[in-house]
Parts: structure tokens; C-alpha cells; sequence
């Protein structure tokens, strides 16, 4: 009798994201799912390291946080246009919800705590906000 077993190398979604949302705890998400898990600073570290029991990566995969390859994310992505410009064939509005590294330091941010030290002009160009 034999076993076989699939081994995929994973990574970390293009569109992954940590928000701190309070002391030791943290939303990760996937920015197309919006579909946060909420784990502490230990969690954190061992989801970025790889680190997790097989249940854990299950359920990291099913929020799109652990993807096989880039191919997941762009056809996600892509999916997820056709379906916005099927439905609405134009953008009205956009809502820009920028980083930590947001050079724009707003006093009405919803990001709370945010450090200002790593904040330039060169962090974000105008092509990469066009995107």
C-alpha cells in the first residue's frame, strides 16, 4: 500500500494584510475576501513563518491568506473585476485605504497608532496608487 502525498509550496497572498487592532491582537486578511482572522503577536509570527498546524493551513488557504502561487491571486483578482464591471460597468467612487507607510499622516485616519518614521514621498508613486 502506498501513500502519496501533495506537497505545495505556499506564500503569503499578494494582497495579505495585518491591522493591529488592539494590544497583542491582530486582523489578517486577504484585501479581495475581506475575510479577517484574528490572532495574537505569536499567531502572527507563526502564519508568517509558516508555522501552523495542518487545520490552521486549511482554513488560511480557504481566506486566500496562504496561496499556491501568484496565478491564485491574479485570478482572483481578475475575477473579482469582471464581476465589479459586469455589475457596475464604471467606478464611481473609490475609497484609497493606504498602509502604515501612508505619507499623508491624516488626523481622521482609521489606523490607529500608525508610526510615522518609515513615511516619504518615494513610499508610494502615482502609478502605483493608479493601479
Amino acid at each position: 500500500m502506498s501513500i502519496y502525498l501533495e506537497v505545495v509550496a505556499l506564500q503569503l497572498s499578494q494582497f495579505f494584510h495585518v491591522l493591529s487592532v488592539q494590544d497583542n491582537v491582530s486582523a489578517v486578511f486577504n484585501g479581495l475576501l475581506l475575510d479577517p482572522v484574528f490572532v495574537s503577536e505569536q499567531e502572527l509570527a507563526n502564519i508568517c513563518g509558516f508555522d501552523v498546524a495542518p487545520n490552521e493551513i486549511s482554513e488560511l488557504k480557504a481566506r486566500g491568506i496562504y496561496v499556491p502561487d501568484r496565478k491564485v491571486d491574479n485570478d482572483a483578482l481578475e475575477l473579482l473585476q469582471k464581476k465589479y464591471m459586469a455589475k457596475c460597468r464604471r467606478v464611481e467612487t473609490l475609497y484609497l485605504c493606504v498602509t502604515d507607510f501612508c505619507n499623508l499622516s491624516c488626523s481622521y485616519c482609521y489606523v490607529r497608532n500608525s508610526s510615522d518614521k518609515h513615511m516619504s514621498r518615494a513610499t508610494m508613486t502615482i502609478p502605483t496608487a493608479a493601479e
